[in-house]
């Protein structure tokens, strides 16, 4: 499931690219899918230590 939303992510953000979006815009993007791997690979990290919030 989260692989599909990364997929998901990553495909709006070649669109992005693709129509000529502002460098900043391309930039704030990137920045929040690196946050948002950080996220899910912190939140399997715990899971697979057995660890529930």
């Amino acid at each position: 499931m989260d692989i599909i939303i990364m997929v998901l992510i990553a495909a709006l953000v070649l669109a992005m690219i693709l129509r000529g979006v502002k460098r900043s815009v391309f930039i704030v993007s990137v920045m929040v899918i690196a946050g948002l791997c950080v996220i899910l690979l912190s939140l399997h990290a715990t899971s697979d230590l057995g660890l529930s919030w």
